[in-house]
């Protein structure tokens, strides 16, 4: 079984005002997915490590399609977030996309604060 997250929305309030800031709850939601006997003998010794392995691999993907963030992704996969930027070289996926204009545009930043 993969655990997913959801939302749910909480605005908060302060007598009869209604205040702006929201909170954000998360909460597990159990999906279940049928895996070939052979891919679950494939991919480890146990089901646990095996779905360790299916949790990493499209945490790592949904982050690299940009669907989730470093943070979500680390949380689907179920290790902490450092970990997580740690294992993308594994993957061979980037861990900060940044393009040649915004490079060049923090670079310009960067000289005018230093002067």
């Amino acid at each position: 079984m993969v655990a997913l997250f959801g939302l749910r929305r909480n605005p908060c309030r302060r007598g009869s005002a209604i205040l702006r800031r929201e909170t954000w709850y998360t909460y597990a939601v159990t999906l279940s997915i049928e895996i070939p006997e052979a891919t679950l003998r494939a991919l480890g010794p146990s089901p646990s490590e095996a779905e360790g392995k299916v949790r990493l691999a499209a945490a790592m993907k949904l982050h690299e399609l940009g669907h989730l963030s470093a943070g979500a992704a680390a949380d689907l996969a179920g290790i902490p977030k450092v970990e997580f930027l740690h294992k993308l070289a594994d993957f061979g996926v980037e861990a900060f996309r940044t393009t040649a204009e915004q490079f060049d545009l923090d670079q310009d930043t960067l000289r005018r604060s230093l002067g």
